[in-house]
């Protein structure tokens, strides 16, 4: 992360003074749009993740009472029980929100109570970890490959969630997948923290790497697939739905329909919960987030 202090960051902007950044950062001062640019782009932060940030900002400014959480969720439960493959709902932290039996039979796994707690239902989590065969153990490649996938990853991490970093559940979810928290899993801090360097630093464009991966199952089976993802913008922040599209004719559809469709991670951020008693441990917050005071 860049370290700069108010000072810094009010000579950088040019007009600002370290007090002005203060009172945007307690919210007793709400700059333009014009402004947050400017901000951006003075601390350095990778260009390709300004749009993302200000997207997240004007999503969270939109009133939130007409449209229930539950009812953007229902159509996705209806498309997950209906597709003939296996498919999954990421929020923008990584979190599955909803999957779909197909999934745990694509990957050998006998049933959804076989998930473990640690994998906290987050995908990051479930690729890079060494528990359960973390995905990386399922992919057929090199060892380069997977340094691609664990960087753009990483970089889809920053680029979906960055905009919150202000919220404590950034917080948590960053330090967790580091492995600065008493949850550590060396494999997961070693990619993700690999990923989100070299993301932080190159301009990448999303979606450049191979899609077309080929899964082997711990029984030894096979299976080629395109990961397909669908970007869906909502009052509540963006989802994703990821689809493992078969890539040849012979494999067809993988599954019989309709099938059943679990409810994991909570949505939207105002319903996730953070372990009681939880603080960050980055020692250059200048202050906590106000949730992580409700945590």
């Amino acid at each position: 992360m860049i370290r700069l202090s108010r000072e810094e960051l009010a000579q950088r902007v040019g007009y600002a003074t370290a007090d002005t950044i203060k009172r945007i950062e307690r919210e007793r001062y709400i700059p333009r749009e014009e402004d947050y640019s400017i901000l951006l782009e003075a601390t350095g932060i990778n260009p390709s993740l300004h749009r993302q940030i200000m997207r997240t900002l004007n999503l969270l400014n939109v009133p939130q009472r007409s449209l229930e959480p539950a009812k953007i969720l229902s159509p996705f439960k209806e498309w997950l029980k209906e597709a003939p493959w296996p498919s999954l709902v990421l929020d923008s932290f990584g979190d599955i929100v909803l999957l779909n039996e197909g999934v745990l039979w694509f990957h050998g796994l006998p049933d959804f109570s076989r998930l473990p707690q640690k994998m906290d239902f987050n995908v990051l989590w479930w690729l890079f970890s060494n528990d359960m065969g973390g995905l990386f153990s399922q992919i057929r490649g090199s060892s380069i490959e997977e340094l691609e996938i664990a960087r753009e990853m990483s970089y889809w991490f920053l680029r979906a969630s960055i905009g919150y970093i202000d919220e404590c559940y950034w917080w948590y979810r960053f330090e967790k997948l580091s492995g600065s928290t008493s949850s550590k899993d060396d494999r997961v801090s070693v990619f993700f923290i690999g990923g989100v360097g070299w993301a932080w630093q190159h301009m990448v464009p999303w979606g450049s790497f191979k899609p077309k991966i080929t899964f082997r199952r711990p029984d030894g089976k096979e299976f080629e697939v395109w990961l397909d993802v669908a970007l869906v913008e909502t009052p509540y922040g963006d989802l994703y739905w990821v689809k493992y599209i078969p890539a040849s004719r012979k494999q067809g559809a993988f599954m019989e329909v309709p099938q059943r469709v679990h409810t994991l991670a909570p949505w939207p951020l105002s319903r996730k919960k953070i372990p009681e008693g939880w603080q960050p441990r980055a020692k250059y917050l200048r202050y906590l987030p106000e949730r992580c005071h409700d945590a």
